[in-house]
């Protein structure tokens, strides 16, 4: 490395106030750069702008680095982003600015990879994303790449109604549905065995969601109809509804951070008795596979008279 340079395109945040400035020249004059300038290997400062312009400003010519080497250039701009993010007492103005400018450099990362790198809550750049939509400084993909590195839909469709002569008929149809089999293939299957079936499409609430993930909303769906007593053609668009506000388990939605979002729209406590309710259910459904949830539900609705939910 020969030398230091300031590089304006890895300075992500504005200059500080002159106030502010002034105050981290003091320190650093008293104290000395407690936190190292992050630099590449070829001396662009990537994150320390300001404790290196004091520095300049003082003469102080001997102060920690740390070389960060390899990066790409996109690498390098979420460093600089996530350091300030993590670092930082940023205003909300100032976290949304930070994630415009990702969102802008990856529009087809999905909120979950960019909150991840960030260090922040994909609920707020989902707003953010939605934002940039509407005023067209980024395209509305129909496609987006998760933290997993797998690319899936925005929006999926897949059946959410379905009528079959019994329930072994139906117990096939979803072991389908699970495999990814079209629609088409469904309705050929059943035709072939001289049934009739009634498949509604609707967005799929949980195309985003790992098995784990699936396994955890379905079964907070049969708490829901099976334990509160929410009616059969309710609990889906209540879970849904949910889902729209980007709570990722039912624990977090059950927890602390729904707790604060119930506040702040105005809703109610939520009742202790139910949530240690779902705790038990939970607990007593947890080691079970997703399939065998499937199967659980699958047994209810052929107990329902008249379909299910």
């Amino acid at each position: 490395m020969t030398g230091i340079h300031l590089t304006e395109k890895y300075q992500v945040m504005p200059n500080m106030p002159p106030e502010q400035f002034e105050a981290l020249k003091a320190d650093i004059a008293e104290r000395g750069v407690l936190v190292p300038i992050d630099v590449d290997e070829d001396g662009h400062i990537l994150d320390g702008h300001h404790r290196y312009r004091a520095c300049t400003e003082l003469g102080i010519t001997d102060f920690p680095t740390i070389v960060r080497p390899g990066l790409t250039e996109e690498e390098r701009r979420i460093f600089a982003r996530k350091s300030n993010m993590l670092r930082r007492h940023l205003s909300r103005k100032q976290v949304r600015h930070l994630i415009a400018e990702q969102l802008k450099d990856t529009p087809s990362w999905a909120n979950n990879r960019i909150g991840q790198v960030l260090g922040t809550d994909s609920k707020t750049v989902k707003a953010v994303r939605e934002s940039l939509e509407r005023t067209s400084e980024i395209p509305k993909l129909d496609k987006l790449v998760g933290a997993d590195g797998k690319t899936r839909p925005t929006k999926q469709k897949r059946p959410v109604a379905v009528t079959a002569a019994n329930a072994d008929e139906l117990h096939k149809i979803l072991e389908r549905i699970e495999r990814g089999v079209s629609i088409e293939e469904i309705q050929g299957f059943l035709s072939e065995q001289g049934f009739q079936t009634i498949v509604l499409q609707a967005p799929d609430p949980f195309a985003d969601f790992d098995d784990d993930g699936k396994k955890a909303w379905l079964l907070f769906t049969h708490f829901l109809h099976t334990k509160v007593g929410f009616p059969s053609d309710g609990v889906g668009n209540h879970v849904e509804w949910i889902l729209r506000h980007d709570f990722k388990t039912p624990a977090e939605w059950f927890g602390e951070e729904g707790e604060k979002w119930r506040q702040r729209i105005g809703m109610s406590r939520m009742n202790q008795k139910i949530i240690k309710a779902w705790e038990t259910f939970f607990a007593k459904h947890d080691g079970k596979s997703l399939s065998d949830i499937l199967a659980l539900i699958e047994a209810h609705l052929a107990k329902e008279a008249g379909g299910g939910w």
